[in-house]
């Protein structure tokens, strides 16, 4: 399916470097957030607006958070591909031509309802947040493509790609600077409405209601399946719900445990071999290249700031 705790970790500090060093809790408390730094003018150490005169607060946040899970929406809604939700140019052999995020930059106006300037700044916060998806799955590619070369050198495949991603969720979620604070987030979320104009809101939010049980479980087989079975339930029946009352479903579900368990221990292993800390950085830093190139005007050249490193690693 998809890794959705790795991308709200990630999403966390992304976060965290673009509002400052603090965030509002539903207590009213402030907490200090880590691995925080100075993004496209933010002043850091205060709460702080963002572009567009959005205040920070929880339901901010959580727009962002759910930002972060949207870009898989192609998952919950029939017809809807991933190339169009993650911005996949392809030629006629169907081989990616560059970076996802380059080319929504390049061709914003075909996915927004507006120019990004023009939105309103829950959705601009909602897309900054989907950027931070596409961001990082540019670099967990890389990795992967990475692993896939070692393994097949050695004569063995990939584990199953759900066990990969079952197995990582957790590892990552434990490194969450506020567990509680992005839970809290997210269940006070809104989801603006038509910001995309491929993704009916219909299933943005049947998506946040099967994934959302996931998140507050923190990851792992169990919850995984849980998630599946929504998930499930939702393409073959139009709604969202924990019943086990589709004998078919079940025993579907019951052949994807087998598949996905007998991988998980050679998933483990490997992820053990991998320094994850160093990926969530990757993921971090590059999120806010893309990010701050979306804020200050993609074709607007700065030298020496993030927006300018992120159009040097992107020439064609």
């Amino acid at each position: 399916m998809a890794p959705f705790l790795t991308h709200l970790v990630i999403g966390e500090r992304v976060w965290a470097a673009l509002v400052g060093q603090v965030s509002n809790l539903p207590s009213g408390q402030v907490t200090n957030l880590s691995n925080t730094r100075q993004v496209s003018g933010l002043p850091v150490g205060q709460v702080s607006n963002l572009p567009g005169g959005q205040v920070t607060n929880l339901s901010n946040y959580g727009t962002f958070l759910f930002g972060c899970l949207a870009p898989d929406v192609d998952k919950f809604c029939d017809g809807l591909e991933q190339g169009t939700t993650h911005f996949l140019p392809k030629d006629r052999q169907r081989a990616p031509l560059r970076r996802h995020t380059r080319y929504f930059l390049d061709h914003q106006t075909d996915f927004l309802r507006a120019p990004f300037a023009d939105l309103t700044p829950g959705e601009q916060t909602f897309v900054r947040g989907y950027l931070c998806h596409i961001a990082t799955d540019e670099v967990t590619g890389r990795l992967g493509r990475t692993l896939q070369q070692r393994l097949a050198a050695g004569g063995a495949p990939l584990p199953n790609v759900d066990a990969l991603l079952t197995a990582i969720d957790p590892r990552l979620w434990a490194k969450a600077a506020d567990p509680e604070a992005v839970l809290s987030a997210l269940a006070v979320a809104s989801i603006p409405a038509d910001t995309w104009t491929f993704a009916p809101h219909g299933c943005l939010t049947a998506m946040y209601r099967i994934v959302l049980p996931q998140v507050q479980e923190g990851g792992g087989l169990e919850p995984y399946l849980r998630m599946v079975r929504r998930h499930w339930y939702w393409l073959r029946h139009g709604r969202v719900s924990d019943a086990q009352d589709d004998p078919d479903l079940e025993a579907d579900l019951t052949a994807h445990r087998r598949h996905v368990e007998a991988d998980l221990p050679r998933a483990e292993r490997l992820l053990s071999e991998i320094d994850l800390g160093d990926l969530v950085e990757q993921a971090v830093q590059h999120s806010l290249q893309v990010i701050e190139a979306l804020d200050g005007g993609y074709h607007s050249r700065v030298p020496g700031t993030l927006r300018d490193k992120y159009r040097e690693s992107n020439r064609l």
